[in-house]
């Protein structure tokens, strides 16, 4: 008999109560997806608010220009990294390179490094990433409407709590450059990566997808994801557009999203890997079975339940250098 104790702060003992039908789990979920009524998406902005604030050691230096990444100790490092990041744009065919149109905007562009790390905190990845200046984009000229949904924290807590009393399958996911997939509705021209690509001097990059930076890159992320699962037949929740909704039968999937990273909840393991082979023909997609990571949380199993830990990132003050 599973364990059904399952450990998380603030959620301990979440109550899940028993049931027989799809359609009395949904009023369940809604009914704990309102703890204290407070809206999901003021209990998301609070969040990352909280974790913004939280300061982060690193025992490798993150260069913030890409000549300081070229010209440090792990300069091989950075650079395979910033080139396989233009590899990657070049086969989503993100831009093209053409000469300069008079009258038209040019925003600027620039490398943004970082690292990926494992649950144990060592170095799994270099990443570069090359995100255009999106705040010099006009609202009304270079972009319109820029809202996208946020998953919740609260709804991750409820799924991992249903995940383990109900012994559902529990899949993991993380979409490899996410926005790079999602086509753009206006005419942008960005700055090109001259340090690395010197050839690319008198010419401006016009963007035929979605780059990291722009104001709409997570907006017309959010709706190419979610155009592929209403193709797939899922439907958003009334509760987070970000939680999107399989029904058909006895059949239940849920899927769970903060961007490029997911969750996906099954009471069917046939169905949960027909539905991962079906978004890999849309998507370059990491599959995991079970969950020990996601969104910078580790998802700690143990006897009582599951924990959700986050020790790489906060440490005490005089741990900061």
């Amino acid at each position: 008999m599973p364990n059904t104790n399952t450990v998380i702060p603030n959620y301990q003992q979440l109550p899940v109560s028993p049931f027989d039908t799809i359609a009395q789990q949904n009023s369940i979920i809604l009914q704990n997806l309102r703890l204290g009524k407070v809206p999901t998406d003021k209990i998301a902005a609070a969040q990352e608010l909280t974790v913004q604030s939280l300061p982060v050691r690193s025992d490798i230096v993150i260069p913030n220009h890409i000549h300081h990444a070229l010209g440090g100790s792990q300069s091989n490092e950075w650079c395979q990294a910033a080139e396989a990041e233009l590899q990657q744009l070049e086969k989503l065919g993100v831009w093209s390179a053409v000469k300069p149109v008079k009258g038209r905007k040019v925003i600027g562009a620039r490398w943004v490094f970082a690292l990926k790390r494992n649950t144990s905190g060592a170095i799994t990845r270099f990443k570069a990433r090359y995100v255009a200046r999106g705040f010099n984009q006009r609202p009304g000229q270079d972009f319109g409407n820029t809202y996208a949904p946020t998953a919740s924290l609260a709804t991750l807590c409820l799924f991992l709590s249903i995940s383990v009393q109900k012994v559902f399958v529990t899949h993991s996911f993380d979409v490899s450059s996410a926005y790079l997939y999602s086509p753009i509705d206006k005419e942008v021209y960005v700055k090109p990566p001259t340090k690395l690509h010197p050839e690319l001097k008198g010419k401006v990059l016009r963007l035929h997808k979605e780059l990291y930076g722009t104001k709409k890159a997570g907006r017309c992320w959010w709706l190419h994801f979610k155009n592929i699962l209403a193709k797939l037949d899922f439907s958003a929740s009334k509760v987070e557009s970000l939680l999107c909704v399989y029904k058909r039968d006895d059949i239940l999937i849920y899927i769970w999203m903060h961007v490029n990273n997911g969750l996906v909840v099954s009471n069917s393991p046939a169905a949960l890997d027909k539905l991962c082979r079906n978004l890999t023909q849309h998507l370059e997609i990491k599959w995991q079975e079970g969950i020990d990571q996601i969104v910078g949380l580790n998802v700690c199993h143990h006897p009582s339940g599951i924990h959700l830990e986050q020790n790489l990132l906060t440490v005490s003050p005089q741990d900061i250098t």
